[in-house]
């Protein structure tokens, strides 16, 4: 958060850094790291239950609906531009869009073959999967985004929703890889949103699914109670129905996909063979627990939820930190915001309100936004440490403040706060940009006053809100006629609230939003981020104002349904078929945090022959890191453990030594290699059966959810992922190149693959201050300059209503994606031609500029901005084909009759496609990920030896 406070400009040039500096700042974060990994060591037992507790699913019941609800909302205002965007008739072709958008995911998959294996199909998923990249006509486009807008109901509903959860993922990142024309940080949002939602039970309330569950659980309860239960035949059927549901998606993929499956029989048989298992071993679990009440609603992991609150801290932290330009400096960052023609919602009033506001009430709101954006973590600080001051009084809780652990823990903060000051001081000089003569701009006083306010300052504070909390002085209340307030007690609790507390930092997030949806036109973005907001509340507040509805309106005829759970499903573990809640001990997490790095460091510093067994290995080692998290401390997993932690080093370790490199004959690749795999996967698979097997701890306090081995999977995972997101979204400067560089290859190919790459470098480091324009000109067959009129410069009201994306394409056709231009060009051709016009000379590309008057020159005087003087500057100019820009498919498609030139057309792209084809069968074959072998190895040199040369035979002789 701090690197947030610093100045960053537009300009990439930074001063010339000292040789070492780099690597010692570097070792300095390196301490950073291992500090904080301590503390969280230190305070596991309160990390594993503020993770892995269970609560009130009502709060994801709200979640789902809401993705749902504004994911339709979401597309559907793409509706006119679906045919433009996504179809073989609109910007790209289909040919077009396979070679310049989906190249690396089709790089298995040929038209004449289809995927060449299962690999290919397993790169398209995770490298840029869409199924508009094999065939997108506009009738297909149509009929999936009304597919994807039936699951997106079935989502909402609660209809299996494990499944169709899934699928709308699926869908979505379908859609944003076929064309990123019109992409915004709306659909960042939603990508990442999605992807943390697919972990939460969901369906656990408010949903078909539950619904089932409760009647079948009552069938069987029933059929117990009478002596009848002999097979659990409502369990057997719901199984049913959801590998059903899953199997029909799976087929239509395939199917879509041009797949073969040799044995679909299977499936259903082993399908049928679960679901009968799992039917006989729920009744025989029924009959040994005896009778007992059904639960409306059962307890759901609550560790998705922590997830989205640290997106939305690291998300709202980095986009605070590049918002350091000299517009934020001075305040005016909210009056050119609000007067871009692209983005204010009331022309007239807006202009009146900038010019009797923008002076005063903007320049406030702009600090109070920027600064809300950089201390939003904070909240996470009040989440935490009110999680910790429920529970004190706990068992555990007591037993963990005695441990030796938790001083160490607070010992390792303060190691932590003084390695983050050193590595900042030393780094500040390095990460103000050098201006345009090559002189350094950072003032003189920002490192001494850092250093006074890091150094002393915060400890001095801290120390003070201790002291005050401590005291807990009281503040007498008073009455004023009707008016009463009440005393306040200024304890720690209320310091936590109105701090760090999520009613303070979450209001300013509704004022700040709302403000948007009020006087910004920018589509769905403050409504989704208003929605993720769900994720920082519990369900009771939620459930409290809807009992007070259901009482004064419907007179509790829907008080069951929102009541709490019962007690029993929060404490007795039994009712979710457990034999007690094993914990995860906190040796484990730092065993597997210290494998976490060393799998970074490795995979940034491997030789290269470690490259072929690397992925491997460091699968492996995450193996034994596992093996350390799913082990309890008896006698057999002290010395297990040992084993996998000496194991896990090995396995890191071979990786720098060079007399490995120097073993004859690939010893190691034969021998050594293969040796460690075996001790390697031994331990694991004795460690994990051990761990089902060993007698468990009683539930203590607050139920956790999940099992042994899920439970360490979840927190490898959440550990994983929070260090992938914390690594893209830090600051990228050239001091802090030696770690940052490394860790974000070490992550990057995970972030890809889930789609979870972002970026918020929204209105920075400055907001625009001029309006930017398309205009787009055909000149057809006879000479004659006709304006398309599709720009938003000469076509827009007075008030937008609703947001229309084309505004945000032509600002990217004239911006930064002037790639797009050459494709723009070639639809208006083909739009031209098939309205039954002649084909068209060329399209003319301009671009017209309006500069917003700076605040101090509209000082109580509002402006006109249709009045403002443009400018128009000339882009590029782009012929169209004489002969016609439809392609034969498009006039086959419209029974459009074909001519020789359309045949012969045909013929070549069939041969190109079979030359493809090939090319693309043998560059398959030689590849080096996703299972290839990579080409043979060429033999080497090697020199003749002396018995072996033969004598050279004398030449033929010569005639004369």
């Amino acid at each position: 958060m701090i690197p947030a406070l610093l100045a960053f400009a537009e300009s990439k040039r930074y001063p010339k850094i000292e040789p070492g500096l780099d690597l010692e700042i570097g070792w300095w974060v390196f301490l950073l790291a291992v500090a904080l990994c301590l503390w969280a060591w230190s305070r596991a037992a309160w990390l594993r239950r503020a993770l892995l507790a269970g609560e009130d699913p009502r709060i994801f019941a709200l979640l789902r609906v809401m993705m749902a609800l504004f994911t339709f909302a979401c597309f559907w205002n793409l509706e006119p531009y679906w045919r433009f965007l996504w179809s073989d008739e609109g910007m790209f072709t289909l040919a077009e869009a396979q070679q310049r958008l989906g190249r690396a995911a089709l790089s298995g998959w040929t038209a004449e073959d289809g995927f060449l294996d299962h690999w290919a199909v397993v790169k398209f998923f995770w490298t840029k999967p869409s199924l508009w990249f094999l065939q997108c006509s506009p009738a297909y486009v149509y009929g999936t985004m009304a597919v994807f807008f039936g699951l997106l109901f079935a989502y909402a509903i609660g209809l299996r929703t494990r499944v169709t959860g899934v699928l709308c993922w699926l869908m979505i990142n379908s859609i944003y890889a076929r064309n990123a024309f019109y992409l915004e940080g709306t659909d960042t949002v939603y990508r990442v949103l999605w992807f943390y939602i697919l972990f939460a039970r969901t369906d656990a309330a408010w949903s078909v699914d539950n619904a089932i569950r409760v009647w079948r659980e009552k069938r069987r309860e029933a059929k117990l109670a009478a002596g009848k239960l002999g097979f659990d035949l409502g369990l057997f059927l719901d199984r049913l129905l959801s590998y059903a549901w899953a199997g029909l998606w799976g087929w239509l993929i395939v199917t879509q996909l041009d797949m073969h499956f040799d044995a679909p029989w299977a499936l259903a048989l082993l399908a049928l063979s679960v679901a009968a298992a799992e039917a006989v071993w729920a009744a025989r679990r029924a009959k040994a627990l005896g009778p007992r009440p059904v639960d409306r609603y059962l307890l759901v992991p609550r560790w998705p939820r922590v997830l989205i609150m640290i997106q939305y801290a690291f998300l709202y932290c980095s986009t605070g930190a590049v918002k350091t330009g000299v517009v934020w400096m001075q305040g005016h960052a909210l009056y050119y915001a609000l007067n871009l023609d692209h983005f204010y919602r009331f022309e007239g009033f807006t202009q009146w309100m900038s010019a009797y506001f923008g002076w005063n009430f903007f320049r406030l709101a702009t600090w109070v936004t920027h600064f809300w954006e950089i201390g939003f973590p904070v909240v996470l600080v009040g989440v935490w440490l009110g999680y910790r001051w429920r529970h004190r009084d706990s068992t555990w809780a007591r037993r963990a403040r005695g441990h030796w652990r938790y001083k160490l823990g607070t010992a390792s903060l303060v190691l932590a706060w003084a390695a983050m000051g050193i590595a900042m001081s030393k780094s500040l000089p390095y990460l103000f940009p050098l201006s345009k003569e090559g002189k350094e701009t950072m003032p003189a006083f920002v490192t001494p006053v850092f250093n006074w306010v890091w150094g002393l300052g915060l400890p001095l504070l801290f120390l003070g809100l201790w002291g005050l909390s401590r005291w807990a002085p009281t503040i007498p209340g008073f009455r004023i006629k009707k008016l009463e307030w009440p005393a306040i007690t200024v304890d720690a609790e209320f310091l936590r609230a109105w701090l760090t507390g999520r009613r303070v930092w979450l209001t300013l997030g509704v004022l700040f939003h709302g403000f948007l949806v009020a006087f910004m036109n920018i589509g769905m973005f403050p409504f989704i981020m208003l929605g993720g907001y769900l994720a920082f509340t519990s369900a009771r507040p939620w459930l409290s104002g809807l009992r007070w509805a259901d009482a004064r309106w419907t007179k509790g005829r829907f008080a069951a349904a929102l009541a709490p759970p019962t007690p029993a499903a929060e404490v007795d573990a039994r009712q979710l078929g457990r034999r007690g809640g094993a914990l995860i001990d906190a040796r484990g997490m730092l065993v597997m945090i210290a494998a976490v790095l060393g799998l970074i460091a490795a995979r940034g510093t491997a030789p290269a022959w470690f490259e072929a067994w690397g992925t491997s290995l460091r699968n492996l080692a995450l193996l034994v890191a596992f093996v350390g998290l799913c082990t309890c401390f008896r006698s057999w997993g002290r010395w297990l453990l040992a084993a996998g932690a000496a194991t896990s080093l090995l396995l890191i370790g071979v990786g720098y030594s060079d007399a490995v490199v120097e073993m004859p004959g690939g010893l190691y690749n034969d021998a050594l290699g293969r040796g460690l795999e075996v001790v390697a996967v031994a331990l694991g698979l004795a460690a994990l059966g051990l761990s089902f097997v060993r007698r468990r701890r009683p539930v203590e306090d607050e139920h956790l959810t999940g099992t042994t081995f899920s439970r360490a999977l979840v927190i490898a995972f959440a550990l994983w992922h929070v260090g992938a997101v914390a690594a893209v979204l830090y600051p990228n400067r050239p001091i802090w190149g030696t770690w940052h560089s490394p860790a974000r290859r070490a992550f990057g190919g995970y972030l890809r693959g889930t789609n979870n790459t972002q970026s918020w470098n929204m209105f920075a480091p400055n907001p625009p201050r001029a309006n930017s324009f398309s205009r787009t000109v055909l000149v057809d067959a006879e000479g004659e300059y006709w304006d398309l009129n599709n720009n938003a410069y000469y076509d827009r009201p007075s008030i937008f209503w609703a947001n229309d994306r084309m505004r945000k394409m032509q600002r990217r056709l004239v911006g930064k994606g002037k790639w797009y231009q050459r494709y723009w060009s070639e639809y208006h051709c083909r739009e031209w031609e098939l309205a039954g016009n002649p084909p068209p000379q060329e399209i003319q590309i301009y671009k017209i500029v309006t500069r917003i008057p700076k605040p101090n020159k509209t000082r109580r005087r509002p402006w006109d901005p249709r009045k403002q003087k443009a400018t128009l500057h000339y882009l590029q100019t782009h012929r169209c084909d004489e002969d016609g820009s439809i392609t034969p498919v498009m006039k086959e498609r419209r029974g459009m009759e074909l001519d020789d030139a359309d045949r012969r057309e045909m013929e070549r792209d069939a041969e190109k496609s079979f030359r493809e084809a090939n090319t693309r069968r043998e560059a398959w074959e030689r590849r080096r990920d996703y299972g290839g072998e990579g080409p043979p190895a060429k033999a080497s040199f090697q020199p003749m030896k002396p018995e072996d040369a033969k004598r050279r035979a004398p030449p033929p002789a010569v005639g004369r």
